[in-house]
């Protein structure tokens, strides 16, 4: 695909993901958008009922991150009081504050990010967290449905593994026509467009 077809499909992406609650950011690669999803942790305030003191250490669930990269986020995090894991039992003990995920790729008429999750731990973060951010390389975005199909078959012909369809974050409403945010997931929802 040529680089103004990827340029075209990152706006139109965007332009979508904002229209449903999204956030959008754009890096260079996977290191800045983790420090983007570290900076998120650091600066969201700790809900009232989340079963501790407001100065409760700040939690980041990161999952698909290669381990030397890893490895270098815990150093980092932790020098700024900001627990970071893997384990979401052992690490958290409840949903943590924020969950980083590496989308497989995008549906840019819908501003769809689609999540594999090789893990219980994974999925699960992602829908206890509060924020959950999302790296999406620019050069996997598909136009649509129709192109994303044939993709998500033959992924889930390959693995076992589940795929989840993120567009914004979590909604619902009541009969009475109620809007609720975060019911069945996470309230906020930022997607870091990177450019490999």
């Amino acid at each position: 695909m040529s680089e103004t077809a990827n340029a075209d499909l990152a706006r139109l992406f965007a332009e979508n993901a904002r229209a449903v609650g999204a956030g959008v950011l754009e890096a260079k690669n996977l290191e800045e958008a983790l420090a983007l999803a570290l900076k998120v942790t650091r600066e969201k305030t700790k809900a009232p009922d989340s079963g501790g003191a407001a100065n409760a250490p700040k939690t980041l669930f990161l999952a698909d991150v290669p381990d030397e990269l890893y490895r270098r986020f815990e150093e980092t995090a932790g020098k700024e009081g900001i627990l970071v894991g893997r384990d979401l039992a052992g690490d958290f003990g409840e949903g943590p504050d924020a969950a980083f995920s590496v989308a497989l790729f995008g549906i840019s008429e819908t501003g769809t990010a689609v999540l594999r999750f090789d893990s219980d731990d994974s999925r699960a973060a992602a829908l206890l967290c509060e924020i959950q951010v999302v790296a999406l390389g620019k050069s996997s975005l598909v136009p649509g449905f129709g192109e994303a199909e044939p993709k998500m078959t033959e992924i889930m012909r390959e693995t076992d593994s589940r795929l989840v369809m993120v567009t914004g974050p979590s909604r619902t409403s009541d009969i009475e026509r109620v809007l609720t945010l975060g019911a069945h997931g996470p309230l906020e929802l930022l997607v870091v467009l990177t450019e490999d």
